[in-house]
């Protein structure tokens, strides 16, 4: 985990972190939770929360690029 700023908080919580943003207030950077589920995306199996796991759509856009 980053933490540019070397005080002890990670980056995706850090609030003095440049454009940090958290609209729904879950002390989490949403640039670090795109579908504001208050689990970073580097933790979340879906980050975009469309219920397709990001493994399964990896896999499907790796398939898609050889094709």
């Amino acid at each position: 985990m980053n933490d540019h700023d070397n005080d002890g908080v990670p980056d995706y919580r850090d609030a003095d972190v440049i454009n940090f943003v958290d609209v729904n207030a879950d002390g989490i950077n949403d640039q670090q939770d795109r579908d504001l589920d208050g689990i970073p995306n580097f933790l979340d199996t879906d980050s975009d929360n469309d219920g397709v796991s990001d493994t399964i759509e990896a896999q499907f856009a790796k398939n898609l690029i050889k094709a």
